[in-house]
């Protein structure tokens, strides 16, 4: 996939490392997480040390207790937007006032993520102000070389003086401006964000003292527009007798500018210009809430291009990327003004659809769906046919939650896949889905503890001792007690994006069983098949690392050098990408999980995962092993993937070895270790499935 994301981003690094204004951030904690270069310039301190801190801690003492509220708020509220004027500590053991402008982020659930904003060195300013009384021939030789805006006004509210940074800004020479009404030349227009007082009520009759404006808009001379923050002090300092207020103002179009594209940034695709996800499950809580609120309905519909890796594989990932964008454009010229529409991932779309029953919602889908089929993508000469299927799902009848919506339309669009594909799925006539169904009772079951494991042995062919043993999920009926094998729900589960869910089951469970046969003296390697369902939810991931490390320490030197769990992934789950395989991968491998390839022999691409993952097990595809002692194909095709995994010093496991024969040919051949039921001892079976 060609993208511009990066040189965006580096054009970004590249504006703010230049601004002369610090850029900072902070963590939910308060702590500096983000300076620009100009921090050192300022305050003579490092970056790098001073990451971590927090800013108060650079303030002037009696700054720092005015200066908490704006970003370290009490009972966890967020942080409120705003500017203040504190003085800050350098490394000499000076101090330079400085405007903070501030405002809060919020993660995507609404929560406080930290505060972002700008620090400008005001010293030359605070000087000016308190210098007005000593020698204004000074102050104005001051004013002159100020880099910022400045306007004083008389008693009446018209200007008495405008230095040439205000000149510049505003387009207004001093000859035009001085005597005119300051409203007049310093026109705040329309704009989102409004100030916090008009700058005319700064006068002494109106004005109690100091007021600011934040991203106001100004519009100059000749019409155009400037962004600008702004402040205003009345002027009561002796020897200032009539004088109203001093304005200073500054040009901060360029940060505006980097705002704004960082912003859309953040909400929009880079390759199609679409909302992306995070900004559409933003828009889903909102819609869900109003929805609720209002008793309207309103629908959600997934859709996901049929078959789009083909053609992928076939006219390259530019290609790809080029008939994404184009369809984006064109489902784009079907959505409403009150619609939301955007990539959902991949080349999957959601569209939300306020006010819209579910019939309706299905009409304009199905419009969707022939415009899409009906009309192929034209690529440098080559005409694309695509086809999509959609699942719909309308609030409340589907779901009463953002998720619980999604989900189904997931479910639906599963079952048009399914069902053919080219197809809209809503389940208006009775939803005969198979899925929907087993969604509830996976829900239940992991909720009511009801996924368990069963242990299948794996016995070493030239022993045939059990020496290790794989964990497989089972579901507990509620009604009989019996075990529902993975094979009835485990492809519903993936489905349902509820796998990740089994696989912290599974693997937990056998972290246990492993510490407690380690303590009572029996030592056995166990393998847990993984999706990559778990390894995209890393927080899962952590916790399930942290919990290895409680039981690891619980077991001390019983361990060994070599950890006992082996983490098994099947190549279809990963495909081709192995640079993307390690790098989710790696929490486990730096942990110190080994690594088994699963159902090797029943894809195109296990070689490569030979070849550029750190591979220890090699697990041999069950239907090949059921055909070795009848075909000598298969055998000879048995016998090279022994030699391979001889040469890479890998351990070969034979799936599904269920009787005698086949298990004496393995041995035979060179085969390390066998996994089945049937030619095992009697009391090892029932271990299998206890």
């Amino acid at each position: 996939m060609v993208s511009n994301e990066e040189p965006v981003q580096s054009l970004y690094r590249a504006i703010v490392d230049e601004l002369r204004d610090v850029v900072f951030r902070t963590d939910a904690q308060g702590r500096l997480a983000v300076l620009n270069p100009a921090w050192s310039e300022l305050t003579g301190y490092d970056v790098a040390a001073s990451l971590g801190r927090t800013l108060p801690e650079f303030l002037h003492p009696e700054d720092r207790q005015r200066f908490g509220p704006l970003l370290a708020p009490e009972d966890g509220a967020a942080a409120s937007a705003g500017m203040l004027e504190v003085r800050l500590r350098t490394a000499h053991g000076g101090f330079h006032w400085v405007a903070v402008n501030a405002r809060p982020i919020l993660d995507a659930d609404g929560r406080p993520a930290g505060v972002s904003g700008l620090l400008s060195d005001i010293t030359e300013r605070k000087v000016l102000e308190e210098g007005l009384d000593r020698d204004r021939e000074r102050a104005e030789a001051a004013l002159r070389s100020l880099g910022e805006g400045v306007i004083v006004t008389e008693t009446d509210g018209r200007i008495h003086l405008l230095n040439p940074e205000a000149e510049r800004l505003l387009g207004w020479s001093s000859e035009d401006a001085v005597g005119r009404r300051l409203e007049e030349v310093f026109r705040i227009g329309e704009d989102a964000w409004q100030p916090a007082a008009e700058p005319e009520a700064c006068l002494p009759r109106a004005c109690p003292g100091q007021c600011a404006g934040l991203n106001a808009w100004v519009e100059r001379a000749d019409g155009t527009t400037l962004a600008v923050e702004w402040s205003a002090a009345r002027a009561l300092q002796p020897g200032a007798e009539g004088l109203g207020c001093v304005l200073v103002f500054r040009d901060v179009s360029t940060q505006r500018a980097m705002r704004q594209q960082m912003a859309y940034q953040a909400t929009h695709d880079a390759l199609t210009g679409l909302l992306n996800r995070g900004a559409l499950q933003e828009a889903l809580f909102h819609q869900v809430a109003g929805a609720a609120r209002d008793g309207q309905p309103f629908s959600v519909v997934l859709m996901d291009l049929d078959r789009f890796k083909i053609a992928n594989d076939n006219h390259g990932h530019t290609a790809g990327d080029q008939v994404l964008a184009a369809l984006a454009e064109r489902i784009g010229g079907h959505v409403r003004d009150a619609d939301w529409f955007g990539r959902w991932g991949g080349e999957e779309f959601l569209w939300l659809l306020p006010a819209t029953p579910a019939d309706e919602a299905v009409r304009i889908a199905e419009r969707i769906r022939r415009d899409i089929m009906d009309q192929p993508v034209l690529l440098e000469g080559a005409s694309i046919p695509i086809t999509a299927s959609i699942g719909v799902a309308s609030f409340p009848a589907d779901g009463e939650t953002g998720e619980e919506l999604v989900r189904t339309a997931d479910y639906r669009l599963y079952e048009a896949k399914r069902a053919g594909r080219n197809r809209v799925e809503a389940g208006l006539s009775g939803d005969g889905s198979s899925v929907l169904p087993m969604a509830g009772r996976i829900q239940r079951a992991l909720d009511e503890e009801r996924i368990v494991p069963a242990y299948e042995p794996i016995v070493e062919l030239r022993s045939e001792e059990v020496v290790a043993e794989e964990a497989l999920a089972r579901m507990v009926d509620p009604a009989t007690g019996e075990l529902v094998p993975a094979a009835q729900f485990i492809e519903a589960a993936s489905h349902l994006q509820l796998v990740h869910r089994i696989d912290e089951v599974l693997l937990t469970s056998t972290m246990e069983r492993c510490s407690d046969m380690l303590l009572n003296g029996l030592r056995r390697t166990h393998f847990v098949n993984i999706s990559t369902d778990l390894l995209r939810h890393r927080d899962q991931v952590d916790k399930i690392l942290e919990k290895a490390l409680r039981i690891c320490e619980r077991c001390g030197g019983r361990i060994g050098d070599e950890k006992p769990l082996i983490i098994e992934i099947t190549e279809r789950e990963f495909l081709e990408d192995t640079a993307e395989a390690h790098r989710i991968l790696a929490p486990f491998l730096d942990y110190g999980f080994r690594i088994a390839v699963d159902d090797f022999g029943s894809g195109y691409s296990s070689f490569r995962y030979l070849a550029d993952l750190p591979v220890s097990y090699l697990k041999i595809e069950g239907t090949l092993v059921r055909r070795a002692t009848s075909e000598p194909r298969v055998q000879a095709i048995l016998r090279g993937i022994r030699d391979i995994a001889g040469e890479l010093e890998l351990t070969t496991i034979a799936e599904m070895v269920e009787d005698q024969e086949t298990a004496d040919f393995l041995r035979e051949i060179g085969i390390d270790l066998a996994q089945g039921f049937h030619f095992l001892a009697p009391e090892e079976a029932a271990d299998a499935v206890g």
